[in-house]
């Protein structure tokens, strides 16, 4: 369960990097 809650953590903070240097590229 642990690895699971970390595994998604680190996957949404790829995600949210991704998307803000998008936006960031964009602005």
């Amino acid at each position: 369960m642990s690895k699971n809650v970390i595994a998604i953590f680190i996957g949404v903070v790829k995600t949210g990097t991704k998307i803000f240097q998008c936006n960031f590229f964009v602005l």
